[in-house]
């Protein structure tokens, strides 16, 4: 039995590179498991494919290790007036990378307006069950959906489809 299924958090600060697996990994599971927990990454990486893989698998900020013990607090401190913990350079990447996809491509991939709502969902972390509640349909259903977005997509898995739905300005 590991920590996770022993206790609940509020919020959870998760390093990117773990001595034992994957930060990914565990905001998967985080999710998964305890979805009420706030996930934060705290980490030194601030590169798009750790940033967008974070994300995608749910996490709801990312902070650099660079920031300041005070920045710090305070960025934490902003959660409770629902402000996203988000390291002011993480913001200016997240700027920059959606200023510079174009509208365009949003269209080519031919999304269906409910496979757009499923790829939404998947991209805030919803697993399928929690996504065929949300949107009144079977699990069944919501499975099929989700293999004709990785399809459309040419993905292969939740981050890949999270990271894309991002990118499409579509989260």
């Amino acid at each position: 039995m590991t920590l996770t299924n022993q206790q609940t958090f509020s919020i959870a600060l998760v390093d990117l590179n773990l001595p034992d697996g994957s930060g990914i990994d565990l905001i998967v599971r985080l999710r998964e498991e305890h979805p009420q927990t706030f996930i934060v990454v705290s980490t030194v990486f601030d590169d798009d494919h750790n940033l967008f893989s974070a994300l995608g698998a749910g996490a709801h900020g990312y902070i650099l290790k660079e920031e300041s013990r005070g920045k710090l607090i305070a960025l934490l401190e902003g959660i409770i007036q629902g402000t996203p913990p988000l390291s002011p350079g993480i913001a200016r990447r997240l700027i920059q990378h959606f200023n510079h996809t174009p509208k365009k491509i949003k269209d080519a991939y031919q999304l269906s307006p409910r496979e757009k709502e499923v790829l939404q969902l998947i991209a805030a972390g919803k697993q399928r069950k929690e996504i065929a509640r949300e949107l009144n349909i079977s699990v069944h259903t919501t499975s099929d959906y989700i293999k004709v977005i990785y399809r459309k997509l040419n993905v292969s898995s939740r981050s890949e489809a999270a990271i894309k739905a991002i990118s499409l300005q579509l989260s």
